[in-house]
């Protein structure tokens, strides 16, 4: 019979007469780390090992070990155990720990008084379980130190007001391969400090306006391998320290002129994999800074000679697989040339002349003007 976490930890409290314990839930009893975890308050000559079953083992230890040893612990461990539910004070006993996995069980919801005593808490995993909604008022309520939470691979279908009330602290929030299809926009409101944000691999369809307006701190924003097919004007207002902006694999066929005007940190731009057909220099307004830009497998049909104009820091723009992008492309010699181009791989059609000095131009080993690590590549 499955039994929950605290029932387990209760029956073998009982079992060891009232003595504090700790427990190592994991198939070894002895494993290596490089930090501080359960089994390394274990020798390998113990002798107070009471075992539960053959990958469940718990462990009795003396008063004075408790005592010099217990706050010391930081990581519980509680990966792949088939843990179905777990009880308001289930870690009483564990107040000082900062990491805690709980990934690959059955857990179907959480409770913020299920963490009340952990609230030193900075690292929670709850990935790959069956959580398909987080509590109206905020399933990590105590949680207030927590500046790593991966939600990946659930059935959350939204993300509502106050889901994330109080993580003040949060830096990396992992969403990936949810249902999620909509999102408040107040879900995040309490999430300034948020570096990174997972969305990929979702049912999301529309980007809405001011959706992240919150996240001014945010410098990676996934939301590849969704359905969109409409992003907004505004929906990154606000996100002024953005450093990475993955758009890969949906079903986005336009751009709005100024659709990137606020990303001025903005490095990376990907929206490969989508159904693109024109791209102007106005889709890239305010993209001083940008170095790579990804336009691969769309079905653009030209690219006009001015697409630079607002992107003088871009040192590598890929453009494969637009199956449409023929000789037609406006992209001058002279614009290829001034870029400094390496050029390799490329199934354009372009005149004998301009091929041959580009090609020239990418051997050339002892050039005026030499092939750095900052030159520009073009994929095409």
């Amino acid at each position: 019979n499955k039994l929950s976490l605290t029932d387990l930890i209760y029956k073998t409290k009982r079992e060891l007469n009232k003595f504090h314990f700790v427990i190592h839930l994991t198939s070894k009893l002895i494993k290596k780390s490089t930090t501080r975890t359960f089994s390394s308050l274990l020798t390998p000559n113990s002798s107070s090992v009471v075992s539960a079953s053959a990958t469940k083992s718990f462990i009795k230890l003396e008063k004075k070990q408790i005592d010099t040893e217990w706050k010391k612990i930081d990581q519980l461990n509680l990966k792949s155990l088939e843990i179905n539910s777990i009880n308001l004070n289930a870690f009483d006993y564990f107040g000082h720990i900062k990491s805690l996995n709980l990934s690959s069980n059955n857990l179907k919801r959480v409770h913020d008084k299920q963490f009340q005593t952990i609230r030193e808490l900075i690292d929670l995993d709850l990935s790959d379980n069956k959580i398909s909604a987080l509590r109206r008022k905020c399933s990590f309520y105590y949680l207030s130190s927590l500046e790593i939470l991966n939600l990946d691979s659930n059935r959350i279908e939204s993300l509502n007001e106050n889901d994330f009330e109080r993580l003040t602290n949060l830096r990396q929030l992992n969403l990936a391969k949810n249902l999620i299809k909509e999102i408040n926009q107040e879900a995040l409101l309490q999430l300034t400090n948020l570096k990174s944000l997972n969305l990929t691999g979702n049912r999301i369809e529309v980007v809405n306006n001011y959706m992240f307006q919150y996240l001014i701190n945010l410098e990676e924003l996934n939301l590849s391998n969704n359905l969109v097919i409409d992003v907004k004007m505004k929906a990154f207002a606000n996100l002024k320290k953005l450093v990475v902006l993955d758009l890969s694999f949906n079903q986005i066929d336009y751009l709005n002129e100024n659709q990137f005007e606020e990303l001025n940190s903005l490095i990376k731009l990907q929206i490969a994999s989508n159904q693109l057909i024109s791209i102007n220099s106005q889709h890239f307004n305010g993209l001083e800074n940008l170095k790579s830009l990804d336009l691969s497998k769309n079905k653009i049909e030209s690219v006009p000679e001015n697409i630079l104009i607002n992107m003088r820091s871009l040192n590598y723009l890929n453009l494969k697989n637009n199956l449409k992008l023929t000789a037609s492309s406006d992209l001058s010699e002279d614009t290829l040339i001034r870029n400094r181009l390496v050029f390799h791989e490329n199934s354009i059609k372009l005149t004998t002349n301009k091929r041959s000095k580009l090609n020239k131009l990418s051997n050339t080993k002892n050039s005026s003007t030499p092939i750095t690590k900052d030159s520009f590549k073009l994929d095409l």
